[in-house]
């Protein structure tokens, strides 16, 4: 997925993809993404975990800001999964046509 960041997009808007639910499970579950923020504008990604049948308040489980070079990053975490659950991914405009990115590659369950 790619934020595209030039007009019309303003600085702090939002863009969100929402995972399909999960069921809950007693064992690890590993998402793992890769992640490209490349710029001197660039603003944030974040990550939420959220509970299905829970609070409507997600929990952030991953953030990062600002320029990460031009490189792919990875990131994996581990989550173990009480209720059934979705993921959020959450990309804010920042000052500059230049946006957030991410993929997936399969190793546990993937975005």
């Amino acid at each position: 997925m790619y934020i595209e960041t030039s007009y019309p997009r303003i600085p702090g808007d939002i863009a969100r993809l929402i995972s399909p639910i999960f069921p809950e499970s007693k064992e690890y579950n590993c998402l793992q993404f890769y992640y490209h923020q490349f710029g001197v504008d660039v603003d944030t990604l974040n990550v939420y975990k959220r509970d299905i049948g829970g609070s409507l308040n997600p929990i952030k489980i991953f953030t990062t800001k600002g320029n990460r070079f031009n490189e792919w990053h990875v990131m994996e975490i581990n989550i173990v999964p009480t209720k059934p659950y979705n993921i959020i991914f959450e990309g804010i405009v920042g000052k500059d046509f230049e946006g957030v990115s991410f993929s997936s590659k399969k190793n546990c369950f993937f975005f």
